[in-house]
């Protein structure tokens, strides 16, 4: 487990009214993400694919999010697509293979028995950013970058 870094936030409070002083220290992480490098598991890309990543769409400029669940035993997990507008799909997703190594990981995605697509993912270390690459249906490969968001691995529904 990786140490995160704290910033010591010393708040004094004057009660205006009762005339004293009140001295609170808070704890919080130096960054959002040293929070989830702790609760992540950051050891293999597989471990570092869990959570919410996002990329923008280069056609749109809209933010494209991606939701990938663990995986079990065999290797499976859910992935989650969600466009603008709340538009998704739900797919099953397979680990092909995986090198700890080089950080690469190959998935295929599938809608039921039907394999989708095959994508190769580079996920570093730290797992804050992703390569995601892919060949469409017409035979056009896409070579993106996915950020990091959160260790949410499907959407939150909306209040």
């Amino acid at each position: 487990m990786q140490r995160s870094f704290v910033l010591n936030v010393v708040l004094l409070i004057a009660l205006v009214a009762g005339g004293g002083f009140y001295l609170i220290r808070l704890n919080l992480p130096a960054r959002p993400t040293d929070v989830w490098e702790e609760t992540r598991d950051l050891k293999t890309p597989a471990g570092r694919l869990v959570g919410h990543w996002q990329w923008t769409s280069q056609a749109q400029q809209d933010r494209v999010h991606f939701y990938f669940s663990p995986v079990d035993r065999e290797g499976k997990g859910v992935t989650i697509l969600q466009y603008p507008g709340g538009i998704g799909k739900r797919w099953n997703y397979q680990i092909i293979s995986e090198s700890r190594d080089s950080w690469k990981l190959r998935i295929q995605c599938f809608n039921g028995q039907k394999m989708v697509r095959e994508v190769k993912l580079t996920i570093p270390d730290k797992g804050r950013t992703a390569g995601y690459k892919y060949t469409d249906n017409f035979g056009t490969t896409h070579d993106r970058e996915m950020v990091y968001v959160g260790p949410e691995t499907e959407p939150l529904p909306k209040p």
